[in-house]
């Protein structure tokens, strides 16, 4: 039973940090002609200033939606990690951890 309990708390950090660094990544795509396209930015490497110059993509409503819910799934998986630790160390015993595993879901 401890195992099983160790295994869940795995996955609910495992889920956290698949969910943090792939909403604040720097770079999903790199294109053929150096250009990095995000969730967040679209952002070209200039060689004449050899800077960076980034534009916001949230003037698509296709791009506001998966932010959006990103964000949402981010919340809910850290509000169902915290609802676990605390079914788990404070909570009713011998119950099922139904809240927990719904806020996952």
């Amino acid at each position: 039973m401890s195992f099983l309990l160790f295994a869940v708390t795995a996955l609910h950090v495992l889920i956290l940090v698949l969910l943090f660094v792939a909403t604040l990544d720097k770079a999903w795509w790199v294109l053929p002609d150096g250009e990095t396209v995000n969730l967040w930015y679209d952002c070209v490497f200039q060689n004449s200033t050899q800077s960076w110059v980034c534009a916001s993509v949230a003037d698509n409503p296709g791009v506001r939606a998966v932010q959006g819910l990103l964000v949402g799934a981010l919340l809910l998986a850290a509000a169902a990690f915290l609802l676990f630790l605390w079914q788990l160390q404070a909570g009713p015993g011998g119950r099922l951890f139904v809240a927990s595993g719904a806020t996952q879901i």
